[in-house]
């Protein structure tokens, strides 16, 4: 009876906070989806590094709540996000889990994933495509999750 309860709670918390389509704030409806992340750009590179085979998929997902959460290598990200202006995006009270990463490469990309997204500034969405400009002089790059 208790677990039936709280499969319920829970099924009635995610519908209440899914993205379902809010006419009054489009960059909400665009951007309330779960996004892959395939790579990062350094400002003043040509190149797109993309993730090494050896790292789990990292994701985020953005609920109309303002509420984020991301998967990272190893870490759980959960923090709020503000969209204004056009194209403008603050995330904030942004915190990880502290599980220990394995390997120097795997500890090198979630530094670079929670930097980009604790100093995000912009977004652009462009068909299934995201892409989040972080002040920290490199773009995240995503793709809409299926």
């Amino acid at each position: 009876m208790r677990n039936s309860v709280f499969i319920a709670l829970a099924g009635i918390f995610i519908l209440v906070n899914s993205c379902e389509e809010n006419s009054n704030d489009p960059g909400y409806n665009r951007l309330c989806k779960k996004w892959i992340l395939t790579g990062f750009q350094y400002q003043d590179s040509l190149s797109i590094e993309t993730p090494p085979e050896n790292i789990p998929q990292m994701n985020i997902e953005f609920e109309k709540s303002g509420a984020m959460n991301a998967i990272s290598s190893c870490n759980v990200f959960q923090g709020s996000y503000f969209l204004y202006d056009t194209d403008s995006i603050k995330i904030e009270d942004l915190i990880s889990t502290l599980k220990l990463c394995m390997g120097e490469e795997v500890m090198d990309w979630e530094l670079i994933y929670f930097q980009g997204l604790k100093n995000a500034v912009q977004y652009l969405i462009e068909e299934n495509k995201l892409t989040i400009r972080a002040s920290t002089n490199y773009n995240l790059y995503f793709i809409k999750d299926e």
